[in-house]
């Protein structure tokens, strides 16, 4: 027999002593302000939070977001939003490439990390997510969770298949060691927090 078969038969006939689950990881706690953290956290990722009241109109808001950023297409996947172009086709990315902004719904934010679950259905192609050159995402300040933990109760994957965290603006760090803000994706990220 040789050193391998050897090793392997020690493995197999070594007893391994039973061992308990873990508890259930524990509920995870709110901060005292969640909404100050996921903004603070929002922000050190690049990307800014705007607060809004509840039952505020969204177009007076978005068409303000769109003349600071200079827009000028704009596309909402929000019907009182703003009245953006829709597209009929989801094959038409590479149309997508020139939007200057979309608009669209998040799910829920995270106040640990800054990012926002944004469901595939909420979009009409999730390809203008990542070719928009500035992203608004509309949020329920309710719907902030602690953690990651609370994050992943709160993802229906048979709701809709896909989804996807998004935390601030595309970045790189590649060239030069230097960051670089919107080099594959979104220069900017704007959350909308409503309520």
């Amino acid at each position: 027999m040789g050193d391998r078969e050897t090793i392997l038969a020690r493995l197999r006939a070594a007893a391994v002593a039973a061992a308990d689950l873990p508890e259930a990881w524990p509920e995870p706690l709110l901060p005292a302000d969640p909404i100050g953290q996921f903004s603070a956290m929002l922000e050190a990722c690049a990307g800014r939070v705007v607060r809004a009241a509840a039952d505020a109109l969204l177009a007076p808001i978005v068409a303000e977001l769109v003349a600071r950023s200079g827009a000028e297409r704009v596309r909402s996947e929000l019907g009182d939003a703003l009245q953006g172009e829709r597209f009929d086709s989801t094959g038409e990315a590479l149309r997508h490439g020139d939007l200057d902004m979309v608009v669209a719904a998040g799910e829920f934010a995270v106040a640990e990390n800054g990012a926002v679950w944004v469901r595939g259905g909420a979009v009409s192609d999730r390809a203008v997510l990542f070719l928009a050159q500035h992203l608004v995402l509309v949020v329920a300040a309710a719907s902030v969770v602690a953690d990651m933990h609370a994050a992943y109760a709160w993802v229906d994957l048979t709701r809709d298949p896909y989804g996807v965290f998004i935390a601030g603006p595309s970045k790189t760090a590649d060239i030069e060691q230097s960051v670089v803000i919107g080099a594959h994706g979104p220069r900017s990220l704007t959350v909308l927090l409503r309520g």
